[in-house]
């Protein structure tokens, strides 16, 4: 499984007074889920995703290269993985 799609993993929990949506049949078809929704990420949040779970660089080189605190990389990658959730669960929804 792909690393990014481990991450967004504990955020497929749906809440109990919501609908649940119906899932992808196909892993690939999650991917394909998750390549839109990362296209449609603001650039530095990708950015991060990008280097964290595909170059697997970690938080202090991300930081670096990004030249702001690893706190801040972590607040970024948060925020994307959460933006990237959202936008997979809208695609689900019938």
């Amino acid at each position: 499984m792909l690393p990014v799609l481990r991450a967004l993993s504990r955020w497929t929990q749906v809440s109990p007074h919501k609908p649940t949506p119906k899932p992808p049949t196909h892993q690939s078809q999650l991917r394909k889920m998750l390549a839109k929704a990362i296209s449609k990420l603001p650039e530095r949040e990708a950015l991060v995703l990008q280097l964290y779970y595909v170059e697997e660089l970690n938080v202090y080189e991300v930081a670096a290269i990004l030249g702001v605190t690893t706190g801040r990389v972590s607040q970024i990658k948060r925020a994307a993985i959460e933006r990237a959730h959202s936008l997979i669960m809208e695609q689900m929804d019938p």
